[in-house]
């Protein structure tokens, strides 16, 4: 059990909602779709992401230098920067990937240890979750920090010290995303590139779309972040990825974001497809069949266990959420995306 809630824990922070997964509790929409499942493969699959397609041209990076400006974030706080931030600490995976998406990775100086994307972090300072403090992050020099949900605390107190620090707490939606990378994009003094990355992301959404316009009904699934059974509803950004691709998600019309799903429900659904976004934490086909009571469910008898193994793609609100769109469509519609 206490490997259970770890490997939970550290799903939900790569999902950047460890407070904010009960921002909404209000019952999300449920998906109507009830037809006959798409045809998938009969084999197990698996799938990685491709390179991210959404990233600013180096000839792109025109700062805005119309400083001072004032900053209004995502919660209605203001603030006032005197000029581009030049000693960034990101506490957060999905706010990394969006700053160096948009050019502004050589003003990062740390970063949370989750934070494994792009290359570039790898030689940076790490800053574990539950460890990052205000004296570390002042020794750093910070002139901006980036926080995210479970951070409130340390968030005032730096605020307190006065470092510009900005909260990006759990995107539910795509949209949502955009707004995360238009915010750090104005602050960076880097608009255009922002808006070219959420162009190319919509073109990317879009044109999946597209591909799954014959697609009138998809597989019921369920999405397994945890082997605890935990999962994902319609409110939720990873929840609006599987409506993109028509699937049916059997905890679609749940009341949180993130809800703990238990056997009995999930036989009683009975979902075509097991998508597991645990696989980098040791679930597979094979540990989902040697469950006891799984052996009833049309997603094992049918050799329909698919395997996510590069999960942050399809976890993280940022900028390669259309890559994580099409790691899944990949792996329930493989003649569609061949």
């Amino acid at each position: 059990m206490l490997r259970f809630k770890t490997v939970f824990l550290t799903i939900l922070f790569s999902l950047f909602v460890i407070s904010g997964c009960s921002n909404s509790d209000s019952a999300p929409t449920p998906v109507t779709a009830t037809a006959t499942p798409a045809a998938a493969t009969a084999t197990p699959a698996a799938a990685t992401a491709t390179p991210a397609a959404a990233t600013a041209n180096s000839n792109l990076n025109d700062r805005n230098d119309s400083f001072p400006k004032t900053i209004t974030d995502l919660t209605g706080d203001s603030f006032v920067l005197d000029g581009i931030p030049k000693n960034v600490v990101s506490i957060s995976p999905a706010a990394t990937e969006i700053l160096f998406a948009i050019g502004a990775g050589d003003s990062v100086i740390a970063v949370d240890s989750f934070s494994n994307f792009p290359v570039e972090t790898e030689s940076l300072p790490k800053l574990g979750f539950q460890d990052a403090n205000t004296e570390v992050i002042v020794s750093y020099g910070a002139d901006l920090v980036i926080t995210t949900g479970g951070h409130e605390e340390l968030t005032q107190q730096l605020k307190t010290l006065g470092i510009t620090t900005v909260l990006l707490d759990g995107a539910v939606s795509i949209d949502g995303i955009y707004l995360h990378i238009s915010l750090l994009g104005e602050i960076m003094g880097l608009e255009n590139n922002a808006e070219v990355i959420i162009t190319n992301m919509r073109k990317q959404i879009g044109a999946i779309e597209r591909k799954l316009e014959d697609v009138e009904n998809g597989p019921s699934v369920f999405y397994e972040l945890d082997p605890g059974l935990w999962s994902v509803s319609s409110d939720s950004f990873v929840g609006e990825l599987l409506n993109i691709l028509k699937l049916r998600n059997i905890a679609a019309d749940s009341a949180s974001s993130y809800p703990q799903m238990n056997l009995e429900s999930i036989i009683a659904e009975n979902p075509d497809v097991i998508l597991l976004a645990d696989f980098q934490y040791g679930e597979n086909s094979e540990s989902v069949k040697a469950r006891p009571g799984w052996e009833v469910i049309s997603a094992v008898q049918n050799n329909q266990i698919l395997e996510i193994r590069d999960a942050d793609v399809v976890s993280r609100p940022g900028p390669r959420v259309g890559n994580g769109l099409e790691l899944i469509g990949k792996l329930i519609y493989p003649d569609i995306f061949d």
